[in-house]
């Protein structure tokens, strides 16, 4: 109900042809359906735990505070929703349909318009499909394509929700791909630097710009997240060092432990970004090591699930 969203032309004919079973597509289906079980109870819900005592009580926390669960929340809602379409694609694999894939590593991305075409792409695709082309798409005049795409992504951030605060979420996104459109490249194109160090800076300003939309998203109500960014935004750069991540901590006891574990995630997410999954070539490894894999991520999935309050999955409220 939530994605991946398929097309019938794609989805009805696989329902009426003939299925076998295919060991192969099978393990394949287990491996996306361990991942996604993984990513929802192991980083998601644990990363949830500081976002949800931080955005509570903004006004309590300090801008470095903010600002890391802010950056918490990322991937929190990435891993909630990217698990829940791991497992309905595993699932599905399971009785011989396949859906398309929803995420592709989105905060790898370059750029804004990179970032949607690797985010929630079913939807994406549906609005491009639905929306954006039957206004007119990029085939007519400057204006009115900027017009065609801010109409898009406020149109998106109304679907998510009758609020101000996703009117803004959409409204940032799309003159955020407006005003990448004109500078093209974040406007490092022309600037003399490594070619892997532009990347990181294009990278980086692209998840800041996410994460800003981010903000709007998951605040309470509009006037809180006007809040949070304003203390992020003028935070003293002293919050900033180590003493003032220090101080974060200390406001969170979860917050270090969250860190680290993200890292991990990040690190097997950079490590795995050519496959569907970071568990996709698995067949592949050293039977010991794909096993003790397996049992790990089994064991943890399941110490949390048993242990820990779960929190429902974000895009079921939507």
């Amino acid at each position: 109900v939530a994605g991946p969203i398929e097309r019938a032309t794609n989805l009805i004919p696989q329902f009426s042809k003939s299925r076998n079973f295919d060991c192969a597509e099978a393990t394949l289906g287990c491996q996306y359906i361990l991942w996604g079980f993984f990513k929802k109870l192991v980083i998601a819900d644990r990363l949830a735990s500081v976002v949800d005592a931080v955005y509570a009580a903004p006004g309590d926390a300090p801008g470095i505070t903010l600002a890391i669960a802010t950056v918490f929340f990322a991937f929190q809602i990435y891993c909630d929703f990217s698990a829940y379409s791991d497992i309905a694609i595993g699932t599905a694999k399971l009785f011989g349909v396949t859906l398309m894939r929803n995420f592709d590593y989105p905060y790898l991305s370059q750029s804004v318009t990179e970032f949607w075409r690797r985010w929630h792409i079913s939807l994406s695709t549906w609005f491009r499909h639905y929306v954006f082309i039957p206004l007119g798409g990029s085939r007519v005049s400057n204006a009115r394509t900027n017009f065609n795409l801010m109409v898009t992504f406020v149109l998106s951030g109304l679907w998510h929700g009758a609020a101000w605060r996703f009117v803004v979420w959409g409204a940032i996104n799309g003159f955020a791909l407006i005003v990448e459109k004109q500078i093209q490249g974040w406007g490092l194109k022309t600037l003399s630097m490594p070619a892997p160090i532009k990347v990181v800076c294009k990278t980086t300003i692209t998840f800041t710009v996410v994460c800003l939309g981010w903000v709007f998203f998951r605040a309470n109500d509009i006037n809180d997240a006007f809040s949070i960014i304003g203390k992020i935004l003028v935070a003293p750069f002293s919050e900033f060092s180590l003493a003032g991540v220090t101080a974060a901590i200390d406001f969170h006891s979860r917050i270090e432990t969250c860190a680290t574990g993200l890292a991990i995630f990040v690190l097997l997410e950079f490590l795995g970004r050519t496959k569907v999954h970071p568990l996709a070539n698995a067949s592949n490894w050293p039977l010991p090591f794909r096993w003790s894999t397996y049992t790990a991520m089994i064991w943890l999935t399941l110490k949390f699930m048993l242990t820990v309050r779960l929190n429902p999955l974000i895009y079921f409220t939507f």
